[in-house]
């Protein structure tokens, strides 16, 4: 009624639908429709596996209509996703790439409120810069690496103690070819190091 008091005396029937990251207990995400029994009629509801929001709105005929929003949040930091960005890098020992480390549960949802020491570690050619290991924060740590001289692939794995370590892996490549002149004539092509040459 006008006091938000339920009506036992009358029977309606509502129509309720979903939006969001949710679905009904059924897992379906049709309309449903509900009898009142005394005044209320009632519904289960179930998160996705993405963290967000649900949605629900109520309506009946004759009636004003309602809506609320159910917000759903990662469970607990299980293992550690790492990217890079760039991925490939020219091999001239000045090239950088971010490297991040996120914290997440099971289904792959950011745990925010993570706060593991990560450690990073490189195998290969190149340097980590920065704080090693870190505080991840908002649950992310980041890193930069700086790419070596020598064209191949290194691999950085990101660690922390409980959770499911992350490994990926950074190309460097040959930059582009030089052209020098021989003293008696001609020219030869290297790349940006003798390691490199082409």
């Amino acid at each position: 009624d006008i006091s938000d008091q339920p009506v036992t005396d009358s029977t309606y029937t509502i129509t309720y639908k979903i939006s969001g990251q949710g679905t009904w207990e059924d897992g379906t995400v049709s309309n449903k429709q509900v009898n009142t029994v005394l005044g209320i009629a009632s519904i289960k509801t179930k998160s996705t596996s993405t963290t967000g929001n649900i949605t629900i709105n109520a309506i009946t005929a004759g009636l004003d209509g309602s809506t609320t929003t159910i917000t759903t949040q990662a469970g607990t930091a299980v293992k550690i996703l790492a990217s890079a960005t760039p991925t490939t890098l020219v091999a001239n020992g000045t090239s950088i790439s971010t490297i991040t480390a996120l914290l997440v549960d099971t289904n792959n949802n950011l745990v925010t409120t993570a706060s593991n020491l990560v450690t990073f570690n490189l195998t290969g050619a190149g340097t980590l810069l920065g704080t090693n290991p870190k505080n991840a924060t908002g649950g992310i740590a980041t890193i930069r690496y700086q790419s070596g001289t020598i064209a191949q692939i290194s691999t950085i794995t990101a660690t922390a103690i409980g959770l499911t370590t992350s490994i990926l892996n950074i190309i460097t490549i040959a930059g582009p070819a030089l052209v020098h002149t021989w003293n008696g004539g001609g020219t030869y092509n290297l790349a940006d190091n003798p390691q490199n040459w082409a």
